[in-house]
């Protein structure tokens, strides 16, 4: 397992100590402490990514998944796109009729007032 090796140095270390630890209210406690400290949140990070890895494996990681598309749900997002690129096209031309037919109208009133 890579990044356990680290932890194998310190087992002569704990084996020298031999059940004697040190006064309570030394500072040398507080070291001990935090080393347990991240002993335990290095083991448990271990053990979580091995899980992961596992279910990645085992292909029952549900977020992998979710990454990809089949064929069919491909073919069915592209269908919808054309169907709405024909949409937006014809919305375009009837807005560009109205426009012309807003046009013409406003140029008739100007000729009836007579304005330029």
């Amino acid at each position: 397992m890579p990044g356990a090796e680290p932890l194998f140095y310190f087992l002569p270390l704990l084996a020298e100590i031999g059940g004697a630890l040190p006064d309570p209210e030394s500072p040398q406690t507080v070291g001990w402490l935090l080393l347990s400290l991240a002993a335990v949140v290095a083991t448990g990070d271990r053990i979580m990514s091995g899980m992961l890895n596992w279910r990645k494996l085992k292909g029952a990681d549900a977020a992998e998944h979710s990454q990809y598309v089949t064929k069919p749900e491909h073919h069915a997002l592209k269908e919808d796109v054309s169907n709405l690129d024909g949409r937006v096209t014809s919305i375009e031309r009837t807005l560009t009729s109205e426009m012309q037919a807003i046009h013409r109208a406003l140029g008739r009133i100007e000729g009836k007032l007579g304005t330029k």
